[in-house]
């Protein structure tokens, strides 16, 4: 992730601390901070030419296959759990400014 001094979304950690908001949480960052991303590289492609909407298309799904796979093994985990801590620390990890924002 680059950054490239766009502001990632924000998602503020959800009062409720039960696993399903804190997945709710995890995805809804992980889109934000995919659409921000998402958004840097296009028009980084635009600059340097023609990007037609096929390829605009194909950057998009990539992007939200990157995200759904990189973000399902936590979602899973925090859905199947009752332990406070491990939903702590997801939201910790993915609170409003994560490890991506701090760069």
């Amino acid at each position: 992730m680059s950054g490239d001094g766009a502001t990632m979304g924000r998602s503020a950690a959800p009062d409720d601390r039960s696993p399903e908001a804190a997945a709710r949480h995890v995805r809804r960052r992980a889109e934000s901070i995919r659409q921000a991303e998402l958004d840097a590289a296009l028009r980084r492609l635009e600059a340097a030419g023609d990007l037609t909407d096929a390829q605009r298309r194909a950057v998009d799904r990539m992007t939200r296959r990157i995200t759904g796979t990189l973000v399902a093994a936590p979602t899973d985990a925090l859905l199947s759990t009752d332990d406070e801590a491990a939903v702590a620390t997801a939201l910790e990890l993915f609170g409003d400014e994560g490890p991506a924002d701090r760069r």
